[in-house]
């Protein structure tokens, strides 16, 4: 029945019962779309003992961005390999689901560890608009001062530019100025 219906993955997740998941994940005939319900249950669980698996699911261009988006939850374990996926994979789609992350992590634990290598992305003029969206809602979850300068120079540059059309950098704009107004109180974290 594992294998088949929802129910009982849900139950496992619910007993907390990982390992019942993890050997389900590593069965050959379990369908792709089960291994994504399975990987989000692990992260929902913070399974600590998923962190390997959700690495070798990484491998799996189909079930990365929801590996990535499980190991958000699992704490600050999850952070060497977050940042790494954000400076390296060559696929922007994953390196925002990183970016992401990152600040799930940041804001959920108070630990604004992560700043420095958002900014260091934020400051990349090579960084892809998708991804520098996420680095500013992340940043905007974890109010540090060292962003808010960071913030208004993207801030400046991109009101120069003018494109109505142009979704992904409305996007952009707004996720900016959202973090500019989170980070840029006195109620911080650092």
């Amino acid at each position: 029945a594992l294998e088949k219906y929802e129910f009982p993955l849900l139950l496992a997740s619910e007993w907390s019962q990982p390992e019942r998941l993890l050997k389900l994940l590593d069965r050959s005939d379990t369908p792709q779309d089960r291994k994504i319900k399975i990987l989000s249950l692990l992260g929902e669980m913070q399974a600590d003992e998923a962190l390997p698996k959700l690495r070798e699911a990484l491998k799996d261009r189909d079930l990365a961005k929801q590996a990535i988006g499980a190991m958000s939850n699992l704490g600050k374990e999850g952070i060497p390999l977050l940042v790494d996926i954000m400076n390296t994979s060559p696929q922007p789609e994953l390196q925002a689901a990183a970016a992401k992350g990152l600040g799930q992590l940041g804001g959920m634990h108070g630990d604004a560890s992560v700043v420095p290598q958002l900014l260091v992305k934020l400051s990349d003029p090579k960084t892809d608009w998708s991804v520098l969206t996420e680095v500013a809602w992340a940043l905007g979850k974890i109010p540090d001062k060292r962003s808010i300068q960071p913030l208004y120079d993207l801030d400046k540059k991109l009101a120069a530019m003018r494109d109505p059309e142009n979704m992904t950098l409305k996007k952009l704009k707004e996720a900016v100025f959202w973090a500019i107004k989170q980070c840029d109180t006195w109620d911080q974290f650092s």
